[in-house]
């Protein structure tokens, strides 16, 4: 555990975990993309992959398969109703209703984005290592082909 960590601080966290096994918990994102958009986070501080055991990774698969079977489960406007009374920032109320409002157009989760930033070069802003399982909906995008790899197609053609 590390002090200043605010994923070591499980403890302050306790209220907003979902689900959790011996070696992870998984919480909602406070700046999610999307409706359920959750974070799997590893029990002990780990910054990188390459700290993981065996036995953390072999354990992450079957998690990440709960993490889903639990968003699924969701109800999202009544979690984005008490979210908006949870204000995570000044921001919190706005997003949760501009949520609630895309729900009413489109509430069926029809795909995931499963991985992780690895170092502050790719968008890293939390040092302990933590998997995103954000939700997809038809509409959630302008053009979502290529998933992942777009974002970063999108970044390079902002500068040219």
């Amino acid at each position: 555990m590390v002090e200043n960590c605010i994923f070591c601080n499980e403890e302050k966290l306790k209220d907003q975990i979902i689900c959790q096994t011996d070696f992870f918990y998984a919480i909602f994102d406070i700046h999610p993309v999307n409706p359920g958009h959750m974070l799997i986070i590893p029990k002990r501080h780990i910054i990188s992959v390459r700290e993981f055991s065996d036995e953390e990774w072999i354990n992450l698969k079957p998690f990440i398969k709960v993490v889903v079977d639990e968003i699924e489960k969701l109800d999202f406007k009544d979690v984005y109703e008490k979210m908006k009374n949870n204000i995570f920032s000044e921001k919190s109320p706005w997003f949760c209703n501009e949520i609630i409002q895309k729900l009413e157009e489109n509430d069926k989760i029809e795909g995931y984005n499963v991985g992780w930033n690895f170092g502050k070069a790719a968008g890293n802003r939390v040092e302990h290592w933590h998997l995103e399982v954000i939700p997809r909906f038809f509409g959630d995008s302008v053009n979502p082909d290529g998933g992942i790899k777009k974002a970063v197609d999108n970044i390079i053609l902002d500068y040219r």
